[in-house]
């Protein structure tokens, strides 16, 4: 599709808006959401308290199974349509900085369990990664996420939940956003929308959370917003340019959750001591300007990369960014939802090279003259 119309950001943003509001209205939704042909391993790779990963295949092609834990068959019908809106969001998603989707399907067990289907990406999760490979550079790593978050926020919506767990690595070294279980389609003007929750009533992981999602002295909580995200980011900035976890000197949940309810900010390491991993003042400055209080005070993530993109760096990453900005538009290393399902659907073999999402072909429920709906 070289439709340029389906490049605008604010055509894209009112297109999956007007997605979602139709599926509302009609109870309807495309069903090449779903995926047939899904072999998963029977064991989880790992587990948490509201799902669990898996390795999966269809037709030959390794996959990531995200399975929703599910204890009661009448949790099922809700949950699917839950999930499938939040497919219809990351279906209708494509940007070199984000994991694809591949679709939604439900595992042969007892009450058959809801799983969403991307990518296995073996090279782990950014922080897996950094510890396999520390001498890799960070700063081009930073500047993917920026990226990814900026395509996000261009659309009107809010990842949620940025930490280095929900970021993971290519096989080229790139890192690219994942896990939109808490995405959010923000702009009031054309829909509300929040996908299932995980964690906290307003979801979100606290060491990543900005204070007013967590709430204000009187409890009050907020839904995660843009500016809420750039705070995250900086936390996220913090963890690649530290290799630690936000306040990671303070064990205790409730002594972290204290901390960032009492506005207390995350502290500056001593002058040099992780130079090395490019934590320059420069940088720092950046992310202390992302943790403002105020969240009318932080930048856009497009203001971030416009000031990190005056930071000096070292020569090395500097030209790993001057790469990714001339190989961006023309090639993305991971399939899209349509390349991947088209590609599958004839039993070939991947390719590297892909258009962008079909946005209309699913919006509007043909596919080769097949009707989606």
């Amino acid at each position: 599709m070289h439709n340029p119309r389906l490049r605008n950001t604010t055509f894209q943003s009112h297109l999956l808006a007007a997605s979602l509001r139709l599926c509302d209205a009609t109870g309807l939704y495309p069903t090449c959401l779903t995926l047939r042909g899904l072999e998963c391993e029977s064991d989880p790779v790992t587990a948490g308290q509201f799902g669990e990963i898996r390795r999966g295949h269809v037709r030959g092609h390794m996959v990531c199974v995200k399975v929703v834990k599910l204890y009661q068959r009448s949790q099922i019908e809700h949950t699917i349509k839950k999930l499938l809106r939040e497919g219809i969001v990351w279906s209708l998603l494509s940007h070199p900085c984000l994991l694809p989707f591949y679709g939604v399907c439900r595992l042969n067990d007892q009450i058959g369990r809801v799983c969403l289907i991307s990518p296995w990406m073996d090279r782990g999760n950014i922080s897996e990664y950094l510890k396999a490979n520390p001498h890799t550079t960070r700063i081009p790593l930073i500047y993917d996420i920026v990226r990814g978050l900026i395509y996000l926020h261009e659309l009107k919506i809010v990842h949620g939940d940025l930490k280095g767990s929900n970021i993971m690595i290519t096989s080229a070294g790139s890192a690219c956003l994942a896990d939109f279980g808490l995405s959010s389609v923000v702009d009031a003007d054309i829909l509300q929308w929040t996908s299932l929750d995980t964690g906290t009533q307003a979801g979100g992981t606290v060491r990543w959370m900005a204070p007013e999602v967590l709430g204000d002295e009187s409890g009050v909580m907020t839904r995660p917003t843009t500016a809420s995200d750039v705070y995250a980011l900086a936390c996220v900035m913090y963890e690649v340019l530290t290799d630690k976890i936000p306040f990671h000197e303070c064990p205790s949940y409730i002594t972290v959750m204290f901390k960032v309810v009492s506005r207390q900010r995350l502290s500056k390491p001593p002058a040099g001591v992780f130079i090395t991993l490019e934590l320059t003042d420069e940088m720092w400055d950046l992310m202390h300007l992302c943790w403002a209080l105020n969240p009318d005070d932080r930048p856009t993530a497009e203001g971030v990369l416009e000031t990190f993109q005056d930071i000096p760096l070292n020569p090395l990453s500097k030209r790993r960014i001057q790469i990714k900005d001339k190989t961006k538009e023309r090639r993305m290393e991971l399939f899209s939802f349509a390349s991947f399902r088209d590609t599958t659907s004839r039993g070939e073999n991947l390719s590297i090279d892909t258009d962008d999402l079909l946005l209309l072909r699913t919006l509007l429920g043909t596919s080769h003259g097949r009707h989606l709906l």
